[in-house]
């Protein structure tokens, strides 16, 4: 089943590790092909007619998938395609607030993070992303900056009180270090506080999994991020391939008697080995690439590169190691790709040896 859960989850780390252009055009239409009269979308495409109860977690892939094909390949024919396809679920969605039937689904969750909640965080993220577009199409703004200021008063009014939050679980944490809810510094100790309580475990679902590693690095707290990653018992990574696990699992629940083998929404991590560890950002609207290398101080050297194939040929490939109390980064741009090491521009091959701590 293509289950779009899996994809909105995961989609940032296979735009860079796959040519998915193609694939996404396609698949973007039968995701289309499912919207019912109402706007509602079903949660797998193509889908046999079922799954439309689902909610944004699994539906909001109408208005992700194409978005992040224009963000980080640059195709405006995939948005110009999806976008009354966007609206229309848009509108179905936030006049169905709160009756999602998935939530922060399985993974090493507690579901308890409110239905309410997700779904008017979905809500905000696809006023934030459907501004964006027609922005991008140069079309008129519509409503929705005044939906984006609605939608983030109703957050801050029902979510916080004086600037703490009342929901202390990681997943509605992470989201407001995302989208900078709150006071930023209690928000941060109680996110912090959040992850220690568990003995640096993840404790949510395909929601919160979405924010929860780039709200470590909003807070440049990449050392807890690696421990996450590498905690050594359940629920981790390590427990499945000590498992034998040849795949990715829906769930890091041991006690699961059966449990789906194969999925892929906690792959979204692979994005930050590239965007964070190899430190490779590209924009696939203006064609740049930026390298900016942050990893945790336990990690010593990273070596790896990503392929353009929108920009037949390029490649942009990175090599760190540590030396001193830096680390010494050379670069190397391949093809027609403007790419740049910590904003000074790369013609062909760069080295720096970079003074830091990350």
């Amino acid at each position: 089943l293509g289950w779009l859960n899996d994809a909105q989850a995961s989609i940032g780390q296979l735009l860079y590790n796959f040519d998915l252009g193609d694939f996404l055009r396609k698949w973007v239409i039968d995701i289309a092909d499912t919207m019912r009269e109402d706007g509602n979308i079903a949660a797998v495409a193509p889908s046999p007619d079922w799954g439309y109860d689902f909610g944004a977690v699994t539906n909001g892939a109408i208005v992700t998938l194409p978005y992040m094909a224009y963000r980080l390949i640059g195709d405006c024919e995939i948005i110009r395609f999806a976008l009354p396809f966007m609206e229309r679920y848009y509108a179905y969605h936030t006049a169905h607030i709160g009756e999602s039937f998935l939530g922060d689904w399985t993974g090493a969750s507690n579901r308890s993070t409110p239905i309410d909640f997700i779904d008017t965080v979905y809500a905000l993220m696809f006023s934030y992303v459907i501004l964006d577009v027609r922005r991008a199409l140069g079309m008129d703004e519509g409503d929705y900056e005044r939906r984006i200021n609605e939608y983030r008063a109703c957050i801050e009014n029902n979510y916080f009180k004086g600037g703490i939050p009342t929901l202390t679980e990681q997943a509605a944490l992470a989201v407001a270090i995302v989208f900078g809810f709150g006071d930023r510094a209690k928000v941060e100790e109680l996110f912090i506080k959040s992850i220690l309580d568990t003995d640096k475990h993840i404790a949510l679902g395909m929601f919160g999994i979405q924010f929860f590693y780039k709200a470590l690095y909003q807070l440049n707290r990449s050392d807890v991020w690696y421990e996450v990653i590498t905690a050594k018992d359940a629920p981790s990574f390590k427990v499945w391939m000590e498992g034998g696990a040849t795949t990715l699992y829906e769930t890091f629940d041991e006690s699961a008697a059966t449990i789906s083998r194969n999925h892929h929404m906690f792959s979204n991590v692979i994005e930050e080995f590239t965007t964070e560890i190899l430190g490779i950002k590209k924009n696939g609207v203006t064609g740049e690439v930026t390298v900016c290398p942050r990893a945790p101080r336990t990690i010593e050297y990273a070596r790896g590169f990503i392929a353009l194939p929108e920009r037949e040929g390029a490649r942009v490939s990175v090599e760190w190691h540590r030396e001193g109390n830096g680390k010494r980064i050379t670069v190397a741009a391949e093809g027609d790709v403007k790419v740049t090491l910590f904003g000074k521009e790369v013609h062909g091959r760069a080295e720096m040896l970079l003074n830091d701590q990350a």
